[in-house]
């Protein structure tokens, strides 16, 4: 058989399943309906854990189809692809191929949202998607895709994504920091250390003013906070090289969460702004954050203290804003986890949700 014969055949297999999935009283999501006590297909019955982790896989299966006509859509449904309106069907829909292993999980029954990071692949090229949906009336209403995609070879051996722009953030995207999740991120928190909805945004939010205040006061970390950026562990991580070779001893990768913020490093960011916490994962303790990082370029040196001034590097030279699609782990109310994806957008650039 030719590859064309094949590509058509499994694209027949993966429609066909999408169509059973959104078919009535048999299909997978009535299956879940009735699981959370609802009647099959009912519009008003509340959607829990498992149906809202039914819209996403419904929505990644035509994703990689190239095909959302079969989808559950509301007729206002809006879409965005990287703070970009992008209909549906268009943009990643007609690259993605393959949606990876590595996938975290996050869902709002109370808010009616859900969300997925997960490693993509289109034409050959890794990147992770951080997905959110929303979920009315059994319908999806609103969809955000951010795509942070790895680096490829340019034309004079310089990197680049190739798609937007040059400048590369400190942690680019490697598919080898995506194999497998932190099992901290799967985990439930135990009932008794679980924190209220209002606090856990509070949190995120408060580290957030610490990157802007330089400031780790009032900041509630755990004392064993990991933060990682693009995949790859960027605190607590003694192998990364200096920032700048002139002060040796100077890891800004290899500080604590609250030492980096202190470290006065993170000055370059000038404003996180049109902060957003769509999804508050009681259950899991996660909480998922959508915020955009200005670099207005106007540091040539941050001065550390008791270390000196220290050469900002390369990527926060020239103007720029980065999407961050982010998750954060909290039990008892402190911070066990960063999990930020970050991609260089125009600067300035609005959300597209604010």
């Amino acid at each position: 058989m030719g590859q064309g014969f094949r590509d058509a055949v499994i694209r027949s297999f993966v429609l066909a399943v999408i169509g059973t999935l959104c078919a009535g009283g048999g299909s997978f999501l009535s299956q879940r309906a009735q699981a959370a006590g609802g009647p099959a297909g009912a519009e008003d019955s509340a959607c829990d854990r498992s149906c809202l982790d039914g819209f996403v896989d419904q929505y990644l299966a035509a994703l990689v189809a190239h095909d959302p006509s079969h989808l559950p859509l509301a007729k206002d449904v809006k879409s965005t692809e990287t703070g970009q309106a992008v209909p549906l069907g268009e943009g990643m829909w007609l690259s993605a191929d393959q949606i990876g292993i590595y996938r975290v999980r996050f869902d709002d029954p109370e808010a009616g949202e859900a969300g997925i990071v997960a490693l993509t692949d289109e034409h050959g090229l890794p990147g992770v998607l951080a997905l959110r949906l929303k979920v009315q009336s059994k319908k999806i209403s609103e969809v955000e895709s951010i795509i942070v995609r790895q680096d490829i070879q340019g034309q004079g051996g310089m990197l680049t994504t190739s798609t937007m722009f040059a400048v590369t953030p400190i942690a680019p995207i490697d598919r080898k920091w995506f194999l497998l999740p932190d099992p901290v991120m799967l985990d439930a928190v135990a009932p008794a250390e679980r924190t209220p909805r209002e606090k856990m945004i509070a949190a995120a939010d408060a580290y957030f003013d610490g990157l802007e205040r330089s400031s780790s006061a009032g900041v509630p970390l755990d004392d064993s906070c990991i933060r990682r950026d693009n995949g790859l562990q960027t605190t607590r991580n003694p192998n990364f090289s200096p920032i700048d070779p002139a002060f040796p001893s100077f890891k800004i990768f290899g500080l604590e969460c609250s030492e980096q913020l202190d470290s006065h490093f993170y000055s370059v960011i000038s404003k996180v702004r049109a902060r957003r916490y769509p999804i508050v994962d009681e259950e899991k303790g996660l909480v998922y954050a959508v915020v955009l990082f200005d670099h207005p370029a106007d540091k040539l040196t941050v001065d550390v203290p008791g270390v000196g001034k220290v050469t900002v590097p390369p990527a926060y030279r020239v103007p720029s804003t980065f999407i961050v699609p982010a998750l954060f782990k909290i039990r008892n109310g402190n911070i066990l986890r960063i999990e930020t994806l970050e991609r260089v957008v125009p600067y300035g650039m609005p959300s597209g949700w604010n």
